[in-house]
């Protein structure tokens, strides 16, 4: 359809196929803005949506927002962090000093823009807590959390006990496959059990009885895979504890969070309801997210709406509602119903091979970020 005159937008979603859906709704209202309303007085554009599957919005339960500049870096297999760690920094220290030398607050923007371009609206940003108000995104960071950055270290369960704050201790654990880390990571959560909620990351090593001290674990395969050649046994664990489900950044693994999910489902832990639900009822619900309606609309590519959602690629996304307002669309599906108030709203982003519209009020920094030699994206 061509413009309309018309600033309202009602998309009917009557006759698509809904994932854990039941309480998304079936009509969506939006305004000249972009913005989610309840009713309006004027006259709006009815567009029909019928060949798309609906979900809600993913939940990202781990990243470092500001390591998602970096390629994927190592000569894997590595039999523990250190290790890693100690290579990355020996052998890539010119990755390293050029990567640190983009002002954090850019690299901080392109992870939770890439996180959106994924139809991700929450994600947990593992390390010391900041404002993410400044970046005007419709992405939300959950807070608030206590922060050990490792489990495995020495002397980490005394740091926990004495950790103050409010919301669940967050700390990698079991990230190796090690006896060391093994032995280090089951003495953590005997000694911090009292300490809880506790919501480890990874967990390679861990068995089914160090699980049960865990409210929840979030399971990043791809990472593990690509730094470990394994990844936590899931099956086993899922029986102790809550599964979530995170990417990482993408200095310890490549590609999306749909290529991430395909990689979990090969391995055959948690079925396909068991996976979706990771990375949304469940991780809502685990990190308490109030009041959270955010939706994605995404192509239908497949007759079973089962097998459509695990071949989704960020290009199959139309479009994300995230904090009531339509906050990041196709490029097809911006042609398609965009009004034209919205034109100065909504910028013209391409990433990868995804061609998309973004609400980003904060102009300036994106246009910083476009900017960047080797940049991630492109502003069109």
């Amino acid at each position: 359809m061509g413009k309309d005159r018309n600033e309202f937008r009602r998309l009917n979603l009557g006759d698509a196929s809904f994932l854990n859906g039941a309480g998304l709704p079936r009509v969506l209202t939006l305004d000249g803005s972009g913005q989610v309303v309840q009713d309006n007085a004027g006259p709006f554009a009815k567009i029909d949506l019928d060949d798309v599957i609906v979900f809600p919005a993913l939940v990202n339960s781990h990243d470092h927002l500001e390591f998602n500049h970096y390629p994927a870096l190592g000569d894997p297999p590595y039999e523990d962090i250190d290790q890693w760690a100690h290579d990355v920094h020996d052998r890539y220290s010119s990755v390293v000093s050029r990567t640190e030398a983009i002002p954090v607050e850019l690299r901080r923007l392109w992870g939770m823009l890439k996180n959106m371009a994924w139809g991700v609206t929450a994600l947990m940003d593992h390390g010391e807590p900041h404002d993410s108000s400044s970046y005007e995104l419709p992405v939300r960071t959950i807070q608030p959390f206590r922060f050990v950055h490792r489990a495995d270290s020495c002397w980490a369960w005394l740091g926990a006990r004495y950790k103050r704050g409010k919301g669940p201790l967050v700390f990698h654990i079991g990230e190796g496959s090690s006896d060391k880390v093994a032995r280090r990571s089951a003495r953590f959560l005997r000694l911090a059990s009292a300490n809880g909620p506790l919501i480890g990351v990874h967990g390679i090593s861990l068995q089914a009885d160090d699980a049960r001290y865990l409210d929840a674990l979030v399971w990043c395969p791809a990472s593990n895979q690509f730094l470990f050649g394994r990844t936590a046994d899931v099956a086993s664990l899922k029986g102790e504890t809550e599964i979530l489900f995170g990417t990482d950044a993408s200095i310890s693994a490549n590609g999306s969070i749909w290529d991430h999910l395909r990689i979990a489902r090969a391995d055959g832990g948690l079925s396909d309801v068991e996976l979706l639900n990771s990375v949304t009822t469940t991780a809502i619900r685990v990190w308490g997210l109030t009041n959270f309606s955010d939706m994605v609309i995404a192509k239908r590519n497949h007759a079973d709406p089962w097998k459509s959602l695990f071949q989704i690629t960020p290009a199959d996304i139309c479009a994300v509602i995230a904090q009531n307002r339509l906050a990041l669309m196709s490029e097809e599906f911006y042609d398609e119903i965009a009004p034209e108030s919205w034109d100065d709203t909504y910028k013209a982003i391409k990433i990868g091979a995804a061609k998309q519209r973004v609400y980003c009020p904060a102009s300036s920094l994106l246009s910083n970020l476009a900017s960047l030699e080797d940049a991630p994206l492109t502003l069109q």
